[in-house]
């Protein structure tokens, strides 16, 4: 099998790293590529390694994503988990990620946890990852106890529409990538798309990231984008936010797609391969954000 070639895509959060720091970008997108390989050079090999870092929140909010996305496939099934059982498995995957991440396994293991506080022997106190437990526990008893769970269950699975692991849909030439938790279609047509929210915050998601799921659905399942809503829904605070792009807010989006993709490959040595030089991506001059950056270590000599 011939070697993965690593094709130009774009996506919301892609965009959020580029607005953030051109080098972070150019690690995250360039400087990784090839780094599984055995026989990877060292420097490689390392920026691949921290570009799978995560902070312990993002961690909670992905173990809290990945238990709600096996607890629909088993409803689908017919068989709803039992919520302590579910809890007590959780709890016993997440201390065992911890430990693995604390001894730095993922050098060894790059699918193993890998926690940013570790990397960089970050000083946590016990009674903090007690909270993110917790944190982690109510999130899951909420979606339990959620009317939005309630009323999921209670559709017809026929008008569960299929989630794929990697969703994406054509704009001007470039592959848009998405990621959607759920999503059904009502009794009038109409596309529900369900985003889950696991942080205390109760602020809404950006409308680039709405937008593109609004595209992806018009694109994917044929509907007309006045046929498209979606619930935020915060798995925290159990409370849901509805939202619906008209045609004039989409135009919007997608003109700031479209200039963000032309910005991303203007900085390419050679757009149409796709092949990226270090030098043409500056460091940011903002050290806040170099203090919290996966790859510091090999960026700056001292944050």
């Amino acid at each position: 099998m011939g070697k993965l070639k690593n094709e130009f895509s774009w996506s919301n959060s892609r965009n959020s790293v580029f607005r953030e720091c051109r080098r972070k970008y150019y690690y995250s997108y360039y400087g990784h590529w090839g780094g599984w390989e055995f026989d990877a050079p060292d420097e490689v090999r390392q920026i691949y390694i921290l570009g799978k870092l995560k902070n312990r929140f993002m961690w909670a909010g992905g173990v809290v994503h990945e238990v709600i996305k096996n607890v629909l496939e088993e409803t689908k099934s017919g068989r709803v988990p039992l919520m302590n059982r579910l809890i007590n498995l959780t709890r016993e995957e997440m201390r065992h990620g911890f430990e693995s991440s604390k001894n730095k396994m993922y050098w060894q293991d790059p699918k193993s946890c890998a926690l940013f506080e570790h990397e960089y022997d970050i000083e946590v106190k016990d009674e903090k990852w007690k909270d993110l437990w917790k944190h982690v526990e109510t999130c899951i008893q909420n979606f339990y106890s959620s009317d939005i769970f309630d009323m999921v269950k209670n559709i017809d699975f026929s008008l569960w529409l299929p989630i794929e692991e990697f969703q994406a849909f054509l704009f001007e030439d470039t592959k848009i990538n998405v990621k959607l938790d759920f999503a059904y279609r009502d009794r009038n047509g109409s596309i529900i798309i369900i985003d889950w929210k696991t942080g205390k915050s109760e602020r809404a998601g950006s409308d680039i990231q709405l937008g593109c799921y609004t595209l992806f659905a018009i694109d994917h399942w044929n509907v007309d984008s006045e046929k498209v809503k979606t619930i935020e829904y915060n798995l925290y605070h159990k409370r849901g936010i509805t939202n619906k792009l008209d045609a004039g807010e989409i135009e919007e989006i997608k003109g700031y797609m479209g200039k963000s993709i032309r910005e991303m490959k203007s900085l390419l040595a050679d757009p149409v391969q796709n092949i990226a030089s270090q030098d043409n991506f500056a460091k940011t001059l903002n050290r806040e954000i170099c203090s919290s950056c996966n790859f510091k270590r090999i960026c700056l000599s001292e944050v």
